[in-house]
């Protein structure tokens, strides 16, 4: 929509994500790799690690909510939250499955 949101929420690409830590965003992007861990999973987006520009996380407390991530791979998401930052990445904290939408 071309009005603008009253809430404070960024409509960005995943690749822009480095730029605005600390915002709530819609991040829009592709994602190149699902590595699942036994405590976390990662949904990186636009390369593999470490060449990911902003990742998607899943703590393993959350997975049951999310069913199975790698559905995520190849495909075009857009995923809602607080952007944080881990050792210098972007990322968004993915604790509901409202947070993620698949776009094609």
């Amino acid at each position: 929509s071309g009005r603008k949101n009253t809430s404070q929420t960024v409509n960005i690409k995943s690749s822009e994500a480095a730029s605005k830590i600390g915002s709530n965003a819609v991040v829009t992007g592709y994602v190149a790799d699902v590595t699942i861990r036994e405590k976390v999973a990662y949904l990186n987006f636009d390369g593999k690690y470490p060449k990911n520009t902003f990742t998607a996380v899943v703590f393993a407390d959350k997975f049951d909510y999310f069913g199975d991530l790698m559905v995520y791979k190849n495909k075009t998401v857009e995923v809602k939250g607080k952007i944080g930052q881990y050792s210098g990445k972007p990322q968004i904290i993915l604790n509901n499955k409202s947070q993620i939408k698949v776009l094609n």
